[in-house]
């Protein structure tokens, strides 16, 4: 029954890669109806002329826009027509196509297309440029009769409800699987049912994390993407499908064993994560629409349940350092509390600290020697989070062990300078720190700097003073030597010890900086402690930057 129409049509994106795909399903077309390799070879150079005219003319290789391709038979006459959105090409290189010249870099697909047809029907449309080739074959073999055809769609059916039936399968064991390793293990086994294959490798890249993958690679159900393999980084780029039906691959080592395969992107929240391949070493593999639908949907599903699982791994991995974060909180309010010990007679202290993570790396000490010396001192680890934390406690534990033995306060620093050194060697940490020493009677002062900001006092009503660093910061070099400035209490005064936290905060993208700071302490002078500290906090906030530094701030003064 040669007189039975039948055919086929795409919805393709103007992309050059489509028309490998293309090709394959118009190869399988013409081999139903009986047509010779030779001639089926001349059809898909005409597939691919007119395709290829379509992408680069009439859509200017814009991949966003869509072209029809279609082809059908009637009689003993098959019939190739493509349409796109554009104007098509001249017409007079469709009236006269001729042999360019060896240097023309256009024109060669159309005379080759006029060649190997018999008719070439062209025109503008509602819809766009339409192009239609047909050719006549009296050998066309009479095996697409209407008996043909039932058969044919009772196997394309009965190929759609095993998909269907593999893909109800795979969805509950994508919610029933404890693991992400027996649900791969499940997909990998029913994959086989609908698309049968001798070669089966799910490969995942770089977006999964890499404990998941070492741990699928364990299970045998999942590989790393491999570095040599074009083809299989070329899916994943470029997020299409590749399939081939001929064996030698040169261009990939990694097909070269199998005749035939498919390899699809494994996407998953609009990402590409990974490949999945098919593939037989002899037997030539059914790639059929339906089967590659199935295939695609399996990568899906693979894509969400990988994805899924590394983000779980990732979550777990948050929530574990949260935790720690926690109890390093915890552990800070044990080992580096604020001083409690922040009045005597005749003196106050005023002390607030502002960390910029759950922990800090900056601490206040107020602590009193044997012989009744008032000890106040700031600290400044470089860095941030738990390592600064903990280099905190170590240097408040150095200094109540040191304050019990008689050094001066220059020996005290370089005591601790020492210890740090020791303690820390090759931790490349190092802590900045100022140390102010009143004795009992609170007739004079005494300040070290190693490496601090400067610290500001102020004596009676107008004698100001800045002591700079002296040294370089603790934990460096275990030989510096640093020096005391020492200034007489003959009244009341006030010292301010500070982090570089406040002050080193942006404000319309430059740093505020200690200038503005120290111009913003001026007309504060009179004012308490407290309010000096709102003041700045409302300052800093202001600026509507989230804190990225430890801000602290110590008020010492003489009543």
């Amino acid at each position: 029954m040669i007189g039975a129409l039948s055919g086929q049509r795409y919805l393709v994106p103007a992309r050059l890669g489509e028309v490998n795909a293309l090709r394959e399903h118009f190869s399988l077309f013409l081999a139903d109806m009986g047509l010779p390799p030779m001639e089926i070879n001349d059809w898909q150079l005409a597939l691919t002329e007119i395709f290829a005219n379509a992408v680069t003319h009439g859509c200017q290789e814009n991949a966003k826009t869509l072209i029809s391709v279609s082809w059908e038979s009637f009689e003993r006459e098959i019939s190739l027509s493509v349409i796109d959105p554009g104007n098509g090409p001249p017409k007079e290189v469709i009236r006269e196509p001729r042999l360019p010249s060896e240097t023309a870099t256009h024109g060669r697909g159309l005379y080759i297309v006029h060649k190997l047809v018999d008719r070439f029907e062209h025109w503008q449309s509602s819809t766009g440029y339409c192009c239609k080739i047909t050719r006549r074959h009296d050998d066309m073999n009479e095996a697409h009769s209407s008996e043909a055809l039932m058969d044919k769609a009772m196997t394309e059916l009965s190929t759609c409800y095993e998909s269907l039936a593999a893909f109800y399968r795979l969805g509950e064991a994508l919610v029933e699987s404890e693991t992400v390793v027996d649900f791969l293990k499940q997909a990998v086994a029913d994959i086989q049912g609908v698309a049968p294959h001798n070669f089966c490798r799910i490969y995942l890249g770089e977006v999964i994390q890499s404990a998941l993958l070492a741990e699928l690679a364990l299970s045998h159900v999942a590989f790393a993407v491999p570095a040599d393999s074009l083809r299989i980084q070329f899916v994943m780029e470029q997020e299409e499908e590749y399939s081939w039906t001929e064996t030698g691959r040169a261009d990939d080592p990694n097909l070269d064993n199998f005749r035939s395969g498919i390899i699809c992107p494994v996407i998953a929240a609009g990402r590409v994560c990974g490949a999945l391949m098919l593939a037989n070493h002899n037997a030539k593999m059914e790639l059929n629409a339906a089967v590659r639908h199935t295939v695609r949907t399996f990568a899906d599903l693979i894509g969400i349940a990988v994805m899924n699982a590394s983000n779980a791994q990732i979550r777990d991995r948050e929530n574990k350092a949260l935790r720690e974060l926690e109890i390093a909180s915890e552990m800070q309010d044990k080992l580096l509390p604020l001083p409690s010990f922040t009045s005597g007679e005749g003196w106050s202290a005023f002390v607030r600290r502002r960390s910029a993570q759950e922990v800090s790396g900056d601490h206040v000490e107020i602590c009193e020697t044997r012989g009744g010396d008032i000890i106040f001192c700031m600290i400044d680890v470089m860095g941030k989070g738990v390592p600064a934390a903990f280099l905190a406690a170590m240097f408040r534990t150095a200094l109540h062990i040191s304050v019990t033995f008689q050094y001066s306060l220059v020996g005290l620093m370089m005591a601790l300078n020492r210890t740090l050194c020791r303690e820390l060697e090759d931790m490349t940490m190092f802590a900045t720190c100022a140390i102010a020493r009143v004795p009992k009677n609170l007739r004079k002062i005494e300040i070290v700097n190693a490496g601090h900001c400067p610290v500001l006092g102020c004596i009676g009503e107008g004698e100001h003073f800045s002591v700079e660093p002296s040294g370089p910061p603790l934990g460096l070099f275990k030989d510096s030597e640093y020096s005391a400035e020492r200034f007489s209490l003959s009244g009341p005064a006030r010292v301010l010890m500070v982090t570089d936290g406040l002050f080193e905060w942006a404000r319309d993208g430059e740093i505020w900086g200690w200038k503005n700071f120290t111009e913003f302490l001026m007309p504060l002078q009179k004012e308490s402690p407290e309010t000096i500290w709102k003041l700045l906090r409302k300052e800093i906030d202001g600026a509507h930057v989230p804190a990225n530094d430890d801000q602290t701030f110590l008020y010492w003064q003489k009543l």
